[in-house]
């Protein structure tokens, strides 16, 4: 398995540990596990640490590699389940815009890649909603982030959010419903 920070912080979710008892357990730094929490599947992770967690998922009981399955297992984005952590977090950033946060974005970030990755097997017209929640919500949080950094990331996830949502509304207007996506998804 390729390891990113999502299947890391899978693995420590998996095994119901906190950030700094998931470091502890595995002899990395807490700043470490904070950065695969944060950046998920942006952070690429060594050779080294990967074998580490590799060593971790093996060596776990059978139910923890049975949530680590579920946990990352690929929802279709239409239906992607958020954590609750995910949804609070998200809704306090939209309450509070300038507390918003680098673990805030990214989850933004994937949600919108997600999405993107299911433009190829869904109808646009079934992406539509959930896309254009999204660049909403990335829309309102840009005007009160005050987080330099995150705000920079809030405008990447910006622009790929205005370029997949002007992919789904040219389809959309088109009448394009997607037939080689749904073909390809049907396919056995």
């Amino acid at each position: 398995m390729g390891w990113t920070g999502r299947e890391a912080r899978a693995l420590r979710l998996a095994r119901r540990m906190s950030v700094r008892a998931y470091a502890s357990h595995l002899g990395v730094t807490v700043a470490t596990v904070s950065n695969w929490d944060s950046r998920r599947h942006l952070a690429r992770l060594r050779t080294e640490t990967q074998q580490l967690l590799d060593i971790d998922l093996a060596r776990a009981a059978d139910e923890v590699r049975e949530r680590f399955a579920a946990l990352t297992r690929a929802p279709s984005s239409t239906g992607a389940a958020e954590t609750a952590e995910d949804q609070e977090r998200l809704a306090y950033a939209m309450a509070h815009p300038s507390s918003l946060d680098l673990v805030t974005v990214a989850h933004l970030r994937e949600q919108i890649q997600r999405l993107d990755a299911d433009y190829d097997r869904v109808p646009s017209a079934a992406l539509l909603g959930a896309a254009g929640q999204r660049h909403g919500q990335i829309m309102a949080l840009r005007g009160g982030a005050t987080n330099s950094r995150a705000r920079r990331d809030l405008l990447a996830a910006e622009a790929e959010s205005a370029t997949l949502m002007g992919q789904l509304v040219w389809d959309a207007s088109q009448r394009r419903d997607h037939e080689a996506a749904l073909a390809t998804s049907i396919k056995p």
